[in-house]
């Protein structure tokens, strides 16, 4: 879409006082269209902005892609910094779901993760019993060095704690 919007799809835009929430995740199609029509929701004070997960990137492919936190991002930048309440790492409410589900002894639990804004602190801000990162995915190991908050153990991958790589 180029040049003037027209009337008709202005019109459509603005708060409902019948839509709850705003849920961002992962789009691979995110458009003008779709952030207008978002934008206009969550100018309904009672509207919930949430997302899925705050990744800013994914690993895929031997490549980094852009990650559903960055599909919220542009959301948060019009909505004056506000940031969506997250459902996925590092989210306490997720562990605090995974806990009562499973019965999980954090001291005795380990998060194991290649990010550390999310997985890592996710088992940190959880009190889980430690934390591992893998260098296979997002973080490297000079992010890990220099972290205030890093976790417990990092390798270079998961096979190395079976002392076999292929």
């Amino acid at each position: 879409m180029s040049g003037p919007l027209p009337d008709s799809f202005v019109e459509k835009i603005g708060p409902d006082p019948t839509v709850y929430a705003v849920i961002f995740g992962l789009d691979l199609y995110l458009n003008y269209a779709k952030l207008a029509q978002a934008f206009g929701y969550l100018q309904d004070p009672n509207c919930k902005f949430f997302a899925t997960n705050i990744d800013s990137t994914y690993p895929t492919h031997g490549k980094l892609l852009p990650g559903a936190g960055s599909c919220s991002a542009p959301m948060s930048y019009m909505l004056g910094g506000k940031t969506p309440l997250s459902f996925g790492k590092p989210s306490q409410a997720m562990m605090d779901s995974i806990e009562g589900k499973f019965k999980l002894d954090r001291g005795r639990t380990c998060m194991v993760g290649d990010r550390l804004n999310t997985d890592i602190k996710f088992g940190i801000d959880g009190k889980l019993g430690g934390t591992l990162a893998v260098l296979t995915g997002v973080c490297k190991e000079n992010e890990v060095l220099e972290s205030e908050e890093g976790p417990d153990v990092y390798l270079d991958s998961l096979c190395d704690l079976l002392g076999r790589c292929a």
